[in-house]
């Protein structure tokens, strides 16, 4: 009986030391060390909207008549496609619809 309550002291010091040890192993590692890790890959993500002129832009455009809905609107269910087209700017091999 002794053996093994001593068995389960050691046990759970060496987990609180383990565990403590881990804790602090990821706090002094910042994610600049984690990206150069092989096989771990963090993305940059570009939040300057100057790269992206149709988000930083002022000016109001007609979307065009195909995303004008009809006038009135059919009787349908709701989430029911009303209008649909092939997208002739797609990829070569591709059919897409919008």
């Amino acid at each position: 009986m002794r053996d093994s309550s001593r068995f389960r002291v050691i046990a759970v010091l060496v987990t609180l030391v383990v565990g403590a040890l881990s804790a602090a192993l990821l706090a002094t590692t910042g994610p600049s060390t984690l990206s150069g890790s092989p096989g771990l890959h963090i993305p940059q993500l570009d939040t300057d909207l100057g790269s992206y002129p149709e988000l930083s832009s002022n000016e109001r455009r007609d979307p065009g008549e195909f995303f004008t809905p009809p006038s009135p609107l059919p009787q349908l269910l709701p989430g029911s496609v009303l209008r649909v087209e092939p997208i002739k700017e797609a990829p070569a091999g591709i059919v897409a619809y919008r």
